[in-house]
């Protein structure tokens, strides 16, 4: 994957972190609970909808566009982070969820066309990057849970599908843990078990980076 980044970040000088994983791992609610019960900044993944939503998943004729409507959205959510600096920004999804859908997603031709477009917009990075994983088989139990008429007429409960997207992002993490702040969390069966993970690596992540400002001032 190829991501060109902006030195910035779109919380200026506060903490930036970005919540990514297969749908129904429980992404979404344990970036709101981060954002609800810290006081941080939410940035859900839809947040314009001047352009209505195509059909999503493997049995979406419009998959291509699909994805060009997600990065959309991203366009715009860092446009309006960068205008709203709280102290923590808590960000659902970021743009390696782009890439790891439109590889399962794309034909190999599309996929390169997202993949450089993507290395083209300049982006800013988050401060960290939560990746949400789980067995396979607990990721199937999840999506299967979830009761939405999605999980038929998008395929969304697709087990091809969520198989390959869920080792896409295991693949991303172990890609690019040695080259940025990656933390992978596994997703545990209690919603409220998985947060106090992320929160934990969340909090670490801060204290750590206090710490060695201080270091740095008093050096």
């Amino acid at each position: 994957m190829n991501l060109n980044y902006s030195p910035e970040n779109p919380c200026g000088g506060s903490i930036y972190i970005s919540i990514s994983g297969v749908h129904g791992i429980g992404k979404s609610l344990v970036a709101r609970m981060l954002a609800n019960r810290n006081g941080w900044e939410y940035s859900a993944e839809s947040v314009d909808r001047q352009i209505a939503p195509p059909r999503f998943g493997p049995r979406s004729s419009e998959k291509l566009l699909a994805e060009l409507w997600h990065m959309r959205q991203l366009m715009k959510r860092e446009e309006w982070l960068a205008k709203n600096r709280e102290e923590v920004c808590i960000s659902d999804r970021w743009w390696q969820d782009v890439l790891v859908y439109s590889r399962v997603l794309l034909n190999a031709k599309e996929y390169r066309i997202v993949e450089n477009v993507v290395s083209w917009i300049p982006k800013m990075r988050p401060d960290l990057e939560i990746v949400l994983w789980a067995p396979n088989d607990e990721v199937f139990k999840r999506v299967g849970q979830r009761g939405r008429d999605k999980g038929v007429t998008w395929g969304e409960k697709d087990l091809k599908y969520i198989r390959e997207l869920n080792t896409g992002f295991r693949n991303y993490y172990d890609a690019s843990k040695d080259l940025r702040n990656v933390a992978l969390v596994e997703a545990q069966p209690v919603i409220e078990d998985t947060y106090a993970l992320v929160k934990k690596a969340v909090t670490k992540y801060v204290r750590d980076t206090n710490q060695q400002t201080l270091e740095e001032f008093e050096g």
